[in-house]
């Protein structure tokens, strides 16, 4: 991973500048994609149109079906648009929607032919939006799809299902990219470790020490290995729980301990218009949330 991004002009090493005196000499690879197409070839842009030929990406989300409106404006909607290409499309649900799931399913052709593409990974957690519901579903998804699918695609890309994702300009990131490497790949948008928006607590104000937040979170495959035994022993919902945080900050603190190296790439924030901070050129967005 070294080697490939020392050879790339637009990709740079960001020191961590971590506190702890055993890690202060961690290095987080940090990509600018926005800065040089050069990056890749003009073969390389092939990959951005063949499923079968480019980087096999499993793309996660977590809904629920107690709002059909919202599944359908959400879930249908992105099998309509930018999952249109894909094969499968992962959805983590509580197991409580089964029934439901399985009505839907049963309605007509139209939702048939929407459940072919659907991969559900049901999990045994509680439904809500906030407090330990999120990092649990996030949790027993990834494990499961790890423990299922492990071997079968390079990057699991884990995110809401309200994010819109350019796959095919991820796929194009992504190719240069040893997938058994253990790395995450996260947005420009770092915050302080362990910041909530409910508490003032974080573990400090400066601004190297920071790391990407987890909405929306890429495994490589080599990193999803590390991090399983971890998961399988509550690592992330155990975080979430202790620092008052849903599943993207969790994300955040998760994968800092395990000092996984981070590639930074734009994906916006509804937040960052919401405040009039919003920097990225529509050009250079691969999401937005």
């Amino acid at each position: 991973l070294r080697k490939k991004m020392d050879a790339s002009s637009n990709l740079f090493l960001l020191e961590t500048g971590m506190n702890d005196d055993s890690l202060a000499n961690e290095k987080v690879f940090v990509g600018d994609y926005s800065r040089n197409d050069d990056f890749l070839t003009n073969d390389d842009k092939l990959f951005m149109y063949d499923y079968n030929i480019g980087p096999k990406v499993a793309v996660i989300a977590y809904t629920y079906m107690g709002n059909m409106t919202k599944f359908e404006n959400l879930i249908i909607a992105a099998l309509e648009t930018f999952m249109k290409e894909e094969p499968l499309y992962f959805i983590v649900m509580s197991e409580q929607w089964k029934d439901t799931y399985g009505d839907y399913c049963q309605e007509d052709s139209r939702t048939r032919r929407h459940c072919e593409k659907l991969r559900v990974l049901w999990v045994d957690c509680d439904e809500g939006w906030s407090g330990a519901v999120g990092c649990c579903k996030a949790q027993k998804g990834l494990l499961q799809m790890y423990e299922t699918y492990g071997t079968e695609f390079d990057f699991f890309v884990y995110q809401d299902d309200d994010n819109y994702l350019r796959v095919d300009m991820l796929k194009r990131f992504l190719q240069p990219l040893p997938p058994d490497e253990a790395f995450i790949v996260g947005s420009t948008e770092d915050r302080k470790i362990a910041e909530s928006i409910w508490d003032e607590y974080y573990c400090s104000d400066k601004y190297d020490f920071r790391y990407p937040w987890g909405q929306p979170m890429i495994y490589s495959r080599g990193a999803l290995n590390v991090v399983s035994n971890g998961l399988r022993l509550n690592g992330l919902v155990s975080e979430c729980v202790a620092y008052h945080v849903l599943h993207d900050v969790g994300f955040q603190i998760f994968n800092w301990m395990y000092s996984l190296p981070a590639l930074l790439i734009s994906l916006s924030d509804h937040w960052k218009t919401m405040y009039g901070k919003f920097i990225h050129s529509e050009e250079e967005v691969f999401g937005y949330h």
